[in-house]
Formats: structure tokens, C-alpha cells, sequence
């Protein structure tokens, strides 16, 4: 009984591996992770330049921007 109940979920799991999805897993999952860390990169990269070239966020410009308004 032990070993027929054994033997069916080995052949579930089997069937399950099996499928398209779990055999590209891996694949996705480095695809995703790299698009992810490259999204963060270009993310961290242009929130600095923005920092940097915005004149509401540069303390000496955004007084007189304002005072000009």
C-alpha cells in the first residue's frame, strides 16, 4: 500500500516536471532577476541626474525660481 501510494505521487511529480513551465523555469527566472537589477540600475541612475539638474531641488535656484513665479 506504502509503496503504491509512493509510486503515484512519483508519477504526479513526473507529469508535473514535465510541464512547459517548470522546464523553463530557470530560464524565466534569470531573465527576470537581470531585467530587474538592470530596471533598479537605470532607476538609481536617472534619479541622481534628475537630483542633479532639477532647479526645485537645488536650494540656491529653487528660491528664485519660486520668486520669479
Amino acid at each position: 500500500m506504502l509503496l503504491h501510494a509512493w509510486l503515484e505521487e512519483r508519477n504526479s511529480f513526473d507529469r508535473i516536471k514535465s510541464l512547459n513551465f517548470f522546464r523553463q523555469f530557470r530560464k524565466w527566472k534569470t531573465l527576470k532577476m537581470w531585467h530587474k537589477i538592470i530596471m533598479r540600475e537605470k532607476i538609481e541612475t536617472y534619479s541622481e541626474l534628475l537630483k542633479e539638474r532639477l532647479f526645485l531641488l537645488n536650494d540656491n535656484l529653487r528660491n528664485t525660481l519660486l520668486g520669479v513665479r
